[in-house]
């Protein structure tokens, strides 16, 4: 009934991009969890788990439009210029006729 407990969770990381689509990770995480029972002549009074861990990384950035600043963009073909229809009126497709379409009570 006197029990009490305490957990707690810290991670911290620094990045550094060495390319536009790539980038280096390190880091660290600490997990401390604590349990204290109270009075107890039978069990074990208090208990302590404590978790750390480093870690490094590699991570390859993609962001579907371009690798960070100053990379490609999506297309590396030039877009061709609109011709006009002052300068140009022979490029255009010529207007479709649509004929007129038989309805069920004309057959009769």
């Amino acid at each position: 009934p006197n029990a009490t407990f305490l957990a707690f969770d810290v991670t911290a990381s620094v990045a550094y991009r060495f390319l536009p689509a790539v980038e280096a990770r390190a880091g660290f995480d600490l997990r401390r969890y604590q349990m204290t029972a109270g009075a107890n002549n039978d069990m074990v009074d208090s208990a302590t788990d404590q978790y750390v861990s480093y870690w490094l990384q590699v991570a390859v950035l993609v962001d579907g439009f371009a690798a960070g600043e100053g990379g490609p963009t999506v297309s590396s073909r030039k877009a061709r210029p609109r011709a006009r229809a002052d300068e140009d009126e022979s490029a255009e497709a010529p207007e479709k006729v649509e004929k007129p379409r038989k309805r069920r009570d004309d057959d009769e």
